[in-house]
């Protein structure tokens, strides 16, 4: 999102670091998957007085899954999301 303010342009949402970085392994009956991702701190909204913007903090993140194929019908799935 683009701001004009006095001439001068902001842009919303905009993060300085951001990273993915996934992992698997699927072998046989066993697929896992782990994943993180990182993004900065940003400002979210500007507010009439520098004192009111609202900033979103920085975040971390990861989600595992493991899947088992035990045999033609049946599949066991576990997942750990946002941890």
């Amino acid at each position: 999102m683009l701001l004009q303010d006095k001439g001068l342009s902001l842009i919303l949402k905009k993060v300085e670091n951001t990273w993915n970085l996934s992992l698997g392994y699927d072998d046989g009956p066993w697929d896992i998957r782990l994943a993180a991702t990182y993004r900065d701190n940003y400002l979210d909204e500007v507010g009439s007085k520098p004192l009111n913007d609202r900033y979103t903090d920085d975040h971390m993140q990861l989600d595992l899954t493991a899947k088992n194929k035990v045999n033609d019908s049946l599949r066991l799935t576990f997942e750990a999301i946002k941890f």
